[in-house]
């Protein structure tokens, strides 16, 4: 949206989507896929693979999510939504590593 309110929100979100891939990088996560209708709000310096929405494609949330995990081929996978990576911290991030890598081994 236009309003100012909402331009706060969308501001909030991409602020703390920058802080997740600092946390992601740190715990030693390295291909991280930023999908979004527009990504000139990543500065260069962030490491991360950049897959804009076509905005020419009807969009819906489970194909895009599956053409990004066979395009990337990326398993195990996690998404995480503007709205949610304010609840994501160091020890859930340490958390969830630690399922993975347990996982794949059984």
């Amino acid at each position: 949206g236009n309003s100012p309110q909402e331009q706060l929100v969308l501001e909030a979100q991409r602020a703390c989507a920058l802080d997740l891939i600092d946390l992601l990088h740190e715990h030693g996560i390295g291909r991280i896929v930023v999908a979004s209708p527009s990504l000139d709000w990543i500065p260069d310096s962030v490491e991360a693979i950049r897959d804009q929405d076509d905005p020419d494609r009807p969009f819906h949330f489970g194909t895009r999510i599956a053409d990004l995990v066979e395009r990337y081929q990326i398993e195990p996978a996690l998404y995480f939504g503007g709205g949610s990576t304010p609840l994501f911290d160091a020890a859930l991030c340490e958390m969830l590593i630690g399922l993975f890598k347990h996982l794949q081994f059984q």
